[in-house]
Parts: structure tokens; sequence; C-alpha cells
């Protein structure tokens, strides 16, 4: 039966997951390798216990060693001491204690993979050259399938509001625009704690997300600016935000923040306890991808997951110049998403001054 159905026309696009090239790569990286082949596949089990004790031929724990009635030997560019082509090899083998009756006369040299499977794609790409060793990463599959965002609608609520805000915002060449702290909840769609726009035009350092970690710090009885929020309950301490309506710098945004939102008797689950270090299990929603500052800021206050709207080919460092949450040796990493209503980002940009 024929789908003659369309897509939606104005379908909007899916935000895309930022991740390292090795995780998205289908293709798999190939080497040459020796195997040996077996006349009569009777005999696997007896090469195969040889080979088990052969500390000269490991098999890579990412491949199988055995292929039907290709046993795999070694690669070409990494064999034993002393060993420099199929006839030693053969030899190796006989010393082994193996029958070189039971093998074909020649060895052959197909390609394997390189390297180790990190998805379901790659193992369905990989084992079309030889059967590999396997187990899925569900985080990944997750991410890579979009599951792990089942629901766009507060995000792309999130990120028109960030969008709004980036048009009157004061950046540099290297970042500008907005962006807003946002608490996920288990019972509903995520609530914004804090919304701030780039004003470098006050302070060097008055980057969106700086500006916006900041109002979060505010609200936990801390701060390292005096973005005057408005008065708190429970100032002093950490403790989570009492209000819903978000803390916002500059203060002319409040009027962004629907009337409806603004419930400041009703209290959250949580509220009044003790708040975990700054952003911990946030989520971040930018209009642009931040630069190294901005960034390392969000990482410092343990935010949980980035989405941005744009790319920031000069200076971002989460898909454009560099994956900073790749980087080996972090103590935090968070999850990062881009294309976040992309289009209206890009058109809020071209709105904000640059100094």
């Amino acid at each position: 039966m024929v789908d003659n159905s369309q897509p939606e026309v104005n379908q909007k696009p899916r935000p895309r997951p930022v991740l390292p090239e090795e995780l998205i790569r289908e293709e798999p990286i190939l080497e040459k390798a020796y195997v040996c082949v077996l006349r009569e596949r009777r005999f696997a089990s007896q090469a195969m216990a040889i080979l088990a004790n052969c500390k000269h031929l490991p098999c890579p724990r990412h491949l199988k060693r055995c292929h039907g009635t290709r046993i795999y030997l070694a690669a070409l560019d990494r064999l034993p001491e002393g060993i420099h082509g199929p006839a030693e090899l053969r030899q190796l083998l006989a010393d082994l204690g193996l029958d070189l009756a039971l093998l074909e006369d020649e060895l052959e040299t197909p390609q394997v993979p390189a390297k180790p499977a990190r998805s379901k794609a790659q193992m369905r790409a990989a084992t079309a050259h030889w059967p590999l060793h396997f187990h899925p990463d569900p985080r990944l599959e997750a991410l890579l399938s979009g599951a792990a965002l089942a629901d766009l609608a507060p995000l792309e609520s999130a990120a028109q509001l960030v969008a709004t805000a980036a048009r009157a915002a004061v950046g540099g060449t290297c970042c500008s625009g907005a962006a807003a702290i946002l608490e996920p909840s288990r019972r509903g769609p995520p609530r914004v704690l804090a919304l701030a726009r780039a004003s470098l035009d006050r302070h060097p350092l008055w980057h969106a997300a700086m500006l916006a970690v900041d109002l979060v710090a505010h609200g936990q009885g801390g701060g390292a600016w005096d973005l005057k929020p408005r008065q708190l309950e429970g100032t002093g301490k950490r403790l989570r935000l009492r209000v819903r309506r978000p803390l916002v710098f500059p203060p002319e945004l409040d009027s962004l923040i629907l009337v409806g939102d603004d419930d400041d008797d009703e209290e959250e689950e949580g509220n009044g306890e003790e708040a975990a270090y700054l952003c911990t299990g946030y989520w971040a929603v930018l209009v642009q991808e931040p630069c190294p500052m901005c960034a390392m800021a969000l990482l410092h206050s343990r935010v949980a997951r980035i989405f941005y709207g744009v790319g920031n080919p000069r200076a971002g460092v989460l898909g454009s110049r560099a994956l900073l949450h790749n980087v080996p040796g972090l103590n935090h990493r968070y999850e990062v998403w881009s294309g976040l209503l992309e289009a209206e980002c890009a058109r809020a940009l071209d709105s904000a001054t640059t100094i």
C-alpha cells in the first residue's frame, strides 16, 4: 500500500542533540586484518581454544574472534614482534599447535571495524563487515532518536520568551541574546526561574547566561552582582524560590511574564527546603550557542541540559568551535541541543544591538 500522506509544510524542525562525531557517525572506521579460513566450520572450537591462550594474537574486545569459518588473527599494522606477513603468521599458528591442514592455504585480509560501535546504527553498519560485541546505551539511543525530548511545547514556549527578550539585547560579536533557567518538574511543564538578556553596555561580563545564573544565585540568597531582583523570602541561605514569577534582568523584562504565572502565594513542592547547588538539575534555554565563558559558567553551576537556537561560529563551544561538554576530565557534564526555534532566534539576534 502506497503512503500518499505529505509532511506538514510548516512543521518546525526538531532540536538536534550536539554530540561528538564518534557517536553520530554511522559508517564504521575500518582497518585491514589477517584472518585464517577453516576448511570446515566444525574445526572452529579447536582453533578458538588454541588462540584463546595465545598472548601474541589478542582479539580486540569489540570484535568477535570467529565469523563463520573465518578466524580473526591480527590487524595488518599491529602484527606481533617478529611477524612480518602471512607466512610468519601461519608458522606461528603451527607453533601454537594448530594443524595447518584444517586451514585454507591462503590467509585473507578483509576490512574489519577498527573501533567499538557506540550506537545501534553503528552496530548495524559495522556488522556488515565483521560481527561485534555490542551493548546499547539506552540514554544515547534516546538522544539520537529524539525520545529524550518527548514534549517540545514547554521548551518552545521558553525559547519564544528568550527570543522576545533578546530583541533589545546589547551583546558583542562573540556572544549575545538572552537566556532563561528552567526548573523541570515531574508534575507538569518546567518552570522559568530566571530570565536575562545580554547587557554589555552596563558591564563587560553581563552576558545573558552569566546574568541568568546570577539571578538563580540571588534566589538562593547569594549572587555576585547587585542586580536588584525583587524581594525574596528566605534570603540569607540557599532556599528554593518561593515565587512562581521568574527573576529577571533588566527589570523591564518583567513585562514579558504572563500575569497568570504570577502566583506568589502558591507554594511548589519542595519550596522552603534547602536547594541544591545553584542550577543543579535545571535547564538553560539560550538564543545563541554560548561562548566559552558562558558555557563554563553553566557547567560550574551544574546545569543538566542546555538548549540553544542558533550557532555561534565565532566563539561557540557547544557545537561550532568545540564540544566543551565532551572534554575529558570535567567534573560535570550537561546534555546539549541546538536548533530550538532556530528561525525565531535568528530574527531576534538580528534585532539585537552589537557593541
